[in-house]
Parts: structure tokens; sequence; C-alpha cells
């Protein structure tokens, strides 16, 4: 027998409660709880596979909370419901282990089939809002992974920033306050730190991985 996945719908929005009750009621694979915002810190040590139903307002102004769950239980996810169509990545990477959006008008129907899903181990997420995902982590990756595995000094991340904006060696030297003869050793070393061989080829690889 699997085990049993625990929903805990946080803040106890009446509407909500009665379509999750109505939902779980003879569900005999998962346990339905409701609790307050301000004790989701007493369920940070908890263990188990957990999705927390809980109203976008609320997700924002709990999103530490959110943050620390999702950290210590890796099988924790969020599902957020009252929840804007269009939302700034900003706020959009605050709401924790996301599996679930659900839009304020979505139907009794378009929620039982969701929650279903979720419960069969599925997300259910728009598909704008796992692209914006997506495009999201896939930046982390490409700006924070392999420059910093690459020992550039101060001075040579400031002549890459300059030369991907296509600035010729002797306008990097006044940039820069050098002689020419300064940027062309700085440009030496940053090829050899970046394994390629010819300018268009350093250009391309500030212009992926530079901030």
């Amino acid at each position: 027998m699997k085990d049993k996945i625990n929903v805990v719908h946080i803040e106890n929005d009446s509407y909500y409660s009665t379509r999750l009750n109505k939902l779980l009621k003879n569900n005999h694979y998962s346990d339905y709880n409701e609790i307050s915002a301000s004790a989701i810190e007493g369920a940070i040590y908890l263990d188990g596979t957990f999705l927390y139903f809980i109203d976008f307002k609320t997700a924002i102004d709990v999103y530490k909370q959110l943050e620390t769950l999702t950290e210590n239980n890796k099988y924790c996810f969020t599902v957020i419901y009252d929840a804007p169509k269009k939302i700034a990545t900003s706020e959009l990477v605050k709401l924790g282990r996301l599996r679930g959006y659900f839009y304020v008008n979505i139907t009794d129907d378009e929620v039982f089939g969701s929650i279903n899903g979720l419960l069969k181990g599925k997300s259910s997420l728009p598909e704008n809002i796992s692209y914006q995902l997506i495009e999201y982590y896939q930046s982390l990756i490409l700006r924070f992974s392999e420059p910093y595995s690459i020992d550039l000094t101060q001075r040579e991340v400031q002549v890459l920033e300059r030369l991907r904006l296509g600035l010729s060696n002797s306008k990097l030297a006044d940039e820069l306050f050098v002689s020419e003869h300064t940027v062309k050793s700085h440009l030496y070393k940053i090829f050899k730190k970046i394994n390629v061989s010819k300018r268009t080829e350093a250009i391309a690889w500030a212009h992926k991985y530079l901030p």
C-alpha cells in the first residue's frame, strides 16, 4: 500500500474547504487537515509527502515560511489558488515548491480533476506558468554556473563586459584607463581561461554567461 499524501489547507477559506472536503472525504490515499497560516512553522519538521493548499495573497505574505517548509522536506509541495493569470517572476518563485496553480475563476470540475492528478503525483501548472519557471531556472543555470567555476579576476570581467559591447582594443584601453598592450594581455589570459581562441567566441561566451 502506498504512503498517504497529507493534504493541508492553510487559512481555511470556506469555499475551498468545501471543495477539498467533498473530494477527499472518502479518499483512502490522503489525509486532510486545515491549519492557520501562523501554524506553518510548526509543520517544518514533519515527515511525509505534503500538498499545502494556500490562497495566493496569503502565500505571498508567508513566503519565508513556505521557503523553509520546502527546504526541510523535498516532498513538500504548494498548490496556490485564487491566483492571478499574470504574475511577476519575482513573486512566482516565492510560492514554494510549486505543484499546482489555480486561477480565480477555476470551475469545480477543473479543481476536482486537477486534485485527482495531484494525488497521483502529477503537477497542475498552466502552460504559461510552467514556461515562466523553466525560463527563470534556465537563466540561473546559464548565468551562475559556468563563470563561478572559472577564476576570472574583477578586471578580466570588466574587460569581458566591454568586449561584448563590441568595443575595440583601443576603446577598451580608454574605458579602463590602461594601455592597449595591457588590454591584449588581459584578453590573452581570458581566452585561455574560458577556452576560446577568437574574439567572437569570447563575445558569445560573455553574452551567455555574464549577468
